[in-house]
């Protein structure tokens, strides 16, 4: 199913290049002088760039108002109760904490949260509004401290984001998920899916994991975003699509700590689920129980396990895109953003097409069809080649 590029990269296309945030595909990165505060965050996850670390970007100020103990924006108000009763920002106003402090998970939790909503905003080309019961609360809260029993999850009808920490004695650390921008963006994926089709939640089993896909496919479009992970999809990859990459990956933090946890004799991953699979559809009443927690090489009908068939097809798409690209002699690297921007238009058109209730893979794959087709036709052979390879029926 994946497409293997002979690539190349340019001389300016390495690890080192300076990371730059694009509020969204099309936008530059704003500066102190257009109102915007530095911040310091992991660009993926605190596993995945280990060996890099935090970095500091700049976002709108409107997105980070420090309000005592909390920080607002137009979407989130996010607490952490082990953090100081009041934030302080620096002499400059900008926010730069020490990782793995409450402080810089607030931030992190934050920041992240309101960027991948700014992102499909613009995707979209129309503001996100939350469709919850009480209108007085507009904002979703976000607590970014949650014990492990509660584990991190989207609570659409009690409007919260919980994002859970837990000490790892494999890994020798805390794991939080507020650092994670995978596991942040995933999670703001459900609510922005909510606010667009607020019935679809928690309706059947098919459902459900299309919810689960739609938030790891809004993780892999945010941190493409980043041209640091970018460059680093490049360099990971060289153009075999089929090697695991930042972007493949989910929650790698998390996915190590637990799987050295549970499997310590048979540990091979460091992620909670990759994009990377083989998965042929079938209905998720007919598939096996599986015993071992996201097998590579069987799904089960747990919905974040069975949501891999269509977030698989999503990176099949994206890669195939870059493989085109690359055979028209682009760079990796550029021709990463150029399927990146495509996909992206495909999407966008595709999310504002989706039924109202229940959902099918097939439904929206053919939805993708449709607005490729819209959108000019280039793409409806490759669409259709990829779905059927997954067993999900187009027109």
């Amino acid at each position: 199913m994946l497409a293997t590029a002979t690539a190349r990269l340019e001389p300016d296309h390495r690890a080192t290049r300076p990371i730059r945030w694009n509020q969204a595909p099309r936008h530059e990165a704003p500066g102190p002088e257009d109102g915007a505060v530095l911040v310091s965050l992991y660009l993926q996850d605190p596993e995945a760039d280990k060996a890099i670390g935090p970095q500091e970007i700049a976002v709108p100020s409107d997105l980070v108002q420090v309000r005592g103990d909390r920080i607002e924006g137009p979407h989130f108000s996010t607490v952490n109760s082990r953090a100081p009763r009041t934030l302080a920002a620096d002499e400059d106003g900008n926010l730069i904490f020490d990782p793995h402090t409450p402080e810089f998970d607030m931030v992190s939790a934050h920041v992240h949260a309101e960027q991948t909503v700014a992102l499909f905003e613009d995707l979209l080309g129309m503001d996100i509004r939350w469709k919850f019961g009480d209108p007085r609360r507009e904002r979703v809260a976000i607590r970014a401290d949650a014990r492990h029993e509660e584990g991190s999850h989207a609570q659409l009808e009690n409007k919260r984001m919980v994002l859970d920490y837990y000490r790892s004695n494999e890994l020798g650390r805390e794991v939080r998920a507020a650092e994670s921008a995978e596991i942040v963006s995933h999670e703001t994926g459900h609510f922005i899916l909510h606010a667009l089709r607020p019935i679809l939640h928690d309706t059947d089993a098919e459902t459900n994991a299309f919810h689960e896909a739609f938030g790891d496919i809004a993780a892999m479009l945010y941190s493409l975003q980043f041209d640091a992970n970018v460059v680093r999809m490049a360099n990971e990859t060289r153009g075999d699509w089929s090697r695991n990459n930042i972007i493949s990956k989910f929650g790698e933090e998390d996915g190590k700590a637990t799987q050295k946890k549970h499997y310590p004799d048979g540990h091979t991953r460091h992620d909670l689920r990759s994009a990377i699979n083989d998965f042929g559809y079938q209905p998720p009443h007919e598939t096996p129980e599986s015993t071992t927690a996201f097998s590579n090489t069987v799904v089960s009908p747990e919905v974040h396990d069975f949501s891999r068939i269509f977030s698989g097809a999503f990176y099949d798409v994206l890669t195939a895109l870059a493989d085109r690209e690359v055979q028209r002699g682009a760079c990796l690297v550029d021709a990463i953003c150029t399927a990146r921007d495509r996909l992206s238009e495909i999407w966008a058109e595709t999310i504002k097409a989706l039924p109202g209730y229940y959902i099918r893979f097939a439904t929206v794959a053919q939805r993708m069809v449709d607005a490729d087709r819209d959108l000019g036709g280039g793409e409806v052979r490759m669409l259709k080649r990829i779905f059927a390879d997954r067993g999900i029926a187009t027109q």
